[in-house]
């Protein structure tokens, strides 16, 4: 299998580490701001719409100022055996999200269009520019300065799992949170491999929202049942 994520990344980058600590913030922050933003404007929408384009935005925003836009958030075209693996990765969220649901006690809940747009559109944008794009990028460059073994891209995509991860638990403790960051963290480290195989962010951003939706799926032909 070719690391095409973390062969075709650059290492020219100045204090790469510093970037993608600062990148988080701005990240968070984007969030944050869009989430204000929403509750201010008041649209008739229940899920988090302006937290995403928020945080997608400010991604953006930083990565230009960074000056290596297209190459940190590796927004081009995939390679190799992207369609497989992509599969692969969706089949492997939507089961550890039920195995998790189950472990949780969460029975199935019925979903709206408005559910369905989101999913279909929004967490898969923003979060894996954030995560995978921003963050997973600026890992890449920081180990590629000392090191081209295989191993060290493997660290970045972990590395980059965990703040994903933490990111889903505002609402939980104990056992709920062990078992929602190891499946966020989880799902996290099958997207950033998904990056590193095809050396784009486009089938980590298709397969974080192919997943999401197909999670509401299940859940309406569990009730539908």
């Amino acid at each position: 299998m070719q690391l095409l994520g973390w062969r075709n990344t650059s290492t020219d980058i100045k204090r790469p580490i510093v970037w993608a600590v600062l990148g988080f913030f701005v990240y968070f922050a984007g969030v944050v701001i869009g989430d204000i933003a929403q509750g201010v404007l008041a649209p008739p929408l229940s899920l988090g719409w302006g937290q995403q384009i928020f945080g997608a935005l400010f991604v953006f925003g930083f990565a230009k100022l960074i000056g290596r836009s297209t190459g940190i958030l590796a927004l081009k075209e995939p390679t190799g055996l992207w369609p497989f693996w992509m599969v692969l990765v969706v089949i492997l969220i939507v089961g550890a999200s039920q195995l998790a649901g189950g472990m949780l006690g969460l029975s199935p809940e019925a979903h709206g269009v408005e559910y369905f747009a989101y999913q279909a559109t929004m967490p898969g944008l923003s979060e894996e520019l954030g995560f995978r794009g921003l963050l997973l990028g600026l890992l890449f460059c920081a180990l590629r300065r000392h090191t081209q073994a295989g191993w060290a891209a493997l660290l970045a995509v972990v590395l980059a799992a965990l703040p994903f991860g933490a990111l889903h638990l505002f609402e939980y403790s104990g056992r709920e949170f062990l078992i929602v960051f190891t499946f966020t963290a989880f799902a996290g480290i099958l997207l950033g491999g998904l990056r590193l195989v095809s050396g784009s962010l486009w089938p980590s951003i298709l397969a974080h929202n192919v997943a999401n939706v197909l999670i509401g799926v299940v859940d309406m032909v569990l009730l539908s049942g």
